[in-house]
């Protein structure tokens, strides 16, 4: 591959059948009035996959003709995660086999409305033989870890969730802040954001059990919902759907949160609750499955279907869809 040049173009229309191009991209950087540009290395689909990294700060827009005919993206970065339950299944056919699986997901997702690439880290977390819940968490790229592919075949569990992340500007690109999180005998995950986290995340402090507090590792709005879960569980008579529900109505009503994105997946290692919620703006999308000839007798949630089976529907914005083992899945209306 040769040089790139010192001064990206700006005006190269996107580029079609097996080639994406170097993309420019304005970076606006927290200092007033200025900018840096960076390039997105060419992906080409074939013997290997790759994207190039771009460094976040509090705003992207990407151009293929200059800045007025591109488009905005805020700095409310999303995320993709996907959930399975039914029987014992390879962590390798869970996350590296779907043909739009999360390693797709992170650099060619289809339905994100806020970035490009998901390349600020993953996680996994699964049951294991003896009932207990594990995670893996890792800070870089999924495509950069070249363990996966060997420990993914050998990993098997009849509960899986993941997660492939794109940062928020100001949230650090570091283990601890990657999901699933796990604590209280769950596991975790959150695709969205908090508006006026700072002031948020100070009444969350005040409220939460010390025990709570103290055992948040990172920085993320995410893990402070996290938290915030564990505490209605803890002080509450609510099973997990009504206490995502306590959760998301507290967040906005009781610590001020004017907006935010709340797709939230969690489990307890023997059902999967996934919500599909949003404050002023419209939720991401999440999608689950009962029926792909895939993954029989099993169900799967995503942000964005895995396979190219017709079986996928949307979960309903503000609802939570519960799956318990063979019985019928159940949406419940916020």
């Amino acid at each position: 591959m040769g040089r790139w040049p010192t001064r990206p173009h700006t005006d190269d229309p996107p580029a079609t059948a097996g080639l994406i191009t170097a993309t420019t991209v304005r970076v606006l950087t927290p200092r007033p009035g200025t900018e840096r540009r960076v390039m997105v290395l060419v992906l080409r689909r074939g013997d290997a996959d790759l994207m190039g990294y771009v460094s976040r700060f509090a705003t992207v827009a990407w151009s293929w003709g200059g800045a007025r005919s591109g488009f905005l993206l805020k700095s409310t970065i999303m995320c993709r995660l996907a959930a399975y339950l039914g029987p014992p299944l390879s962590l390798a056919r869970f996350l590296l086999a779907p043909a739009h699986g999360l390693v797709q997901q992170s650099y060619a997702p289809r339905e994100m409305r806020e970035a490009r690439v998901n390349a600020d880290g993953y996680g996994v977390g699964w049951r294991a033989h003896d009932g207990s819940l594990a995670r893996l968490t890792y800070g870089m790229p999924i495509w950069a870890d070249h363990n996966l592919s060997t420990l993914a075949a050998h990993i098997a569990a009849p509960v899986w969730v993941a997660s492939v992340r794109s940062a928020t500007a100001g949230f650090a690109n570091h283990p601890a802040n990657t999901q699933p999180y796990m604590a209280d005998g769950l596991l975790f995950l959150h695709n969205g954001y908090l508006a006026d986290f700072p002031a948020v995340r100070a009444r969350l402090r005040r409220a939460l059990a010390p025990e709570i507090e103290c055992s948040i590792e990172g920085t993320t709005d995410s893990e402070y919902v996290f938290a915030l879960l564990r505490q209605v569980l803890a002080t509450a008579d609510f099973d997990i759907p009504e206490a995502l529900r306590e959760t998301a109505r507290r967040l906005f009503d009781e610590f001020g949160a004017t907006s935010g994105l709340l797709n939230v997946v969690v489990t307890d290692g023997e059902r999967l609750h996934a919500l599909r919620h949003a404050q002023a703006a419209p939720p991401p999308t999440l999608y689950f499955t009962i029926d792909d000839e895939e993954y029989p007798n099993a169900t799967l949630i995503a942000s964005e279907p895995l396979t190219q089976g017709a079986y996928w529907q949307a979960v309903p914005e503000h609802h939570i869809l519960t799956v318990d083992g063979d019985k019928p899945a159940q949406l419940i209306s916020l």
